[in-house]
């Protein structure tokens, strides 16, 4: 049996951006932006290796198929 793994870009740690606003009005100008766009990037890594997973089966079921 042959496993493949993942490319190791596939599976990293999301970044954390730190809240740094001190006042809630700084934190929704300065942090809430960039919260938003480390969770983004976090969900699509999350998106690419579920698309990479479904291509994996496909490529296992399509040989189990053949032989």
């Amino acid at each position: 049996m042959i496993t493949v793994l993942p490319e190791p870009w596939l599976i990293t740690a999301c970044h954390k951006p730190k809240i740094t606003g001190k006042t809630p009005a700084q934190t929704i100008a300065v942090d809430f932006p960039r919260l938003k766009n480390a969770l983004s990037n976090c969900a699509q890594q999350v998106d690419d290796y579920l698309q990479w997973y479904e291509q994996q089966q496909n490529i296992i079921n399509k040989n189990n198929h053949i032989n």
